[in-house]
């Protein structure tokens, strides 16, 4: 496996030039976005997310025609499963927020290799930082950007009380026990899957908890190699790993990212009946 430099700069670059796109779509109303709910509770969509899913997904493809690509707003066309390496992409991650006009949204750009997540591009266009991680066995690293700066990340949780941050419609009794056992504070918060998965990487987040199911690939795949290269673990709630080879494109799990440390302790806290469920669901 190399070094995947080339795949990292591509990525980076299709990330910001989406981002700029995006923003372009919110500066020309809401008539411009044209958002509409999917069906069956698929969520919001707009405009903005079918050009940038079809921009990066068609570039991808040119780039590395022997590579799968798994995008949200295109069919799954299979090819993920007979090829070793899949891009996954998220167009918009938030887009409920993006099209409210808030902050917390974002552009994922992932790359598996024989279904492990190894590089991910997570940008903010919103607040100008791109976080971006590649998590192989020849290069660990994880770095945050902004216009100021570029810090490297390694997770480093010395500090109690644990900050744990959950999704707003996560399951409040069930995030309260949790937070009660590991005496920790807590906070929910609105957006992307993804800013708030980088926010354990850059350690301003000790323990983000979906205690449901509802994400999906595209949600995970470049936040997961970014969370682990900065040493952190992202699993489902019941501590087992997160599969992007599977037959589905969903987690029927929840998730849990935390550090290499605390994560056990996490999953000792977690309420019984939670883990129960995420090992009785279904297959991984």
């Amino acid at each position: 496996m190399t070094c995947l430099s080339e795949e990292l700069n591509v990525a980076r670059e299709l990330a910001l030039e989406a981002g700029q796109v995006a923003l372009a779509y919110l500066q020309r109303g809401p008539t411009a976005l044209a958002a509409y709910d999917k069906p069956d509770g698929g969520g919001l969509v707009t405009r903005a997310d079918f050009e940038l899913d079809e921009m990066i997904g068609s570039r991808l493809r040119r780039r590395y025609p022997s590579d799968a690509v798994l995008t949200e707003e295109s069919p799954d066309d299979g090819e993920r499963h007979r090829r070793d390496r899949c891009w996954m992409i998220d167009p918009i991650d938030g887009t409920r927020d993006f099209a409210g006009g808030l902050a917390t949204w974002a552009i994922h750009v992932g790359l598996c290799i024989a279904g492990v997540p190894r590089l991910g591009v997570v940008a903010e266009p919103a607040t100008g930082r791109v976080t971006w991680g590649i998590c192989t066995g020849a290069r660990r690293e994880a770095v945050s950007e902004t216009a100021a700066r570029s810090d490297a990340l390694r997770i480093d949780h010395s500090v109690t009380p644990l900050h744990v941050v959950s999704p707003c419609d996560a399951h409040e009794p069930d995030i309260g026990r949790l937070v009660t056992t590991l005496t920790a504070r807590h906070e929910r918060r609105l957006g992307s899957v993804g800013i708030k998965l980088c926010a354990v990487a850059r350690g301003t987040v000790d323990v983000y908890v979906h205690p449901t199911a509802g994400t999906s690939l595209w949600d995970t795949c470049a936040p997961q190699a970014i969370v682990e290269a900065a040493g952190g673990r992202l699993t489902d709630v019941a501590g087992a790993k997160l599969q992007h080879h599977g037959p589905g494109s969903r987690h029927e799990h929840g998730l849990l990212a935390a550090s290499g440390r605390v994560h056990p302790q996490v999953i000792a806290a977690m309420p019984s009946h939670l883990r129960r469920w995420a090992e009785a669901v279904g297959p991984r």
